[in-house]
């Protein structure tokens, strides 16, 4: 990248006052680290049930702060103005992309299937969930950026709903069976065999958003 021209460079104690971000120095990797566990259990020779946990645990990830942002107006600060209360009073927001960001994932979910009962497969699942997250990657340079208290907003995330109640299911129709037509056909059971009918349920509990 070519070195930015001399323009370009925060010009200190300018009115309003020069705001611009930086790369921190030290700047890792994120990482998650992750855990499972699960028990399955048959139950007669069409049906299984399982329960199962997981949890996550992501580091170092990207949160935008503001280095410069004003301290309290209190004591000896209380009559002064938000700028003259930052620790570089010539400069205004001075924000950082540092890796300090976390989120921490446990759920648990428990299914119930089967591998095919007098034409039907159906598949239930429901998962309780929660992921406490120190800050948004989208929207973290809103709200509170304040350096030194920048877990203040930390709290559930909204990409993982609390609940989720799933439910799917496939029931092939008995349109070709001998039943039904009083015999087999083998016409009839080209043209009317193999037709299912299908569905999915989705219930989730969160927030939502546009």
């Amino acid at each position: 990248f070519p070195f930015p021209s001399a323009t370009a460079i925060p010009t200190p104690n300018t009115s309003p006052l020069s705001t611009f971000r930086f790369v921190p120095i030290y700047d890792p990797p994120s990482s998650v680290q992750e855990w499972s566990a699960s028990i399955q259990q048959r139950i007669g020779s069409d049906w299984v049930a399982d329960i199962s946990y997981q949890g996550t645990h992501a580091v170092h990830l990207p949160q935008f702060v503001d280095v410069n942002s004003a301290k309290l107006p209190q004591g000896p600060l209380a009559a002064l103005a938000i700028d003259a209360r930052r620790e570089f009073p010539w400069y205004g927001i001075i924000g950082a992309w540092k890796p300090i960001g976390y989120s921490h994932f446990e759920g648990v979910a428990g299914s119930v299937r089967n591998t095919g009962w007098h034409g039907i497969m159906l598949i239930s699942s429901y998962t309780f969930a929660k992921n406490i997250a120190s800050s948004i990657l989208g929207t973290s340079d809103q709200g509170n950026q304040d350096d030194n208290y920048p877990y203040i907003w930390r709290g559930p995330a909204k990409l993982t709903p609390e609940f989720r109640f799933v439910n799917s299911f496939s029931y092939e129709l008995p349109l070709a069976s001998k039943s039904w037509m009083g015999g087999q056909n083998r016409y009839a059971a080209a043209v009317l065999g193999g037709w299912k009918v299908s569905g999915i349920q989705d219930y989730t509990a969160g927030a939502w958003e546009n």
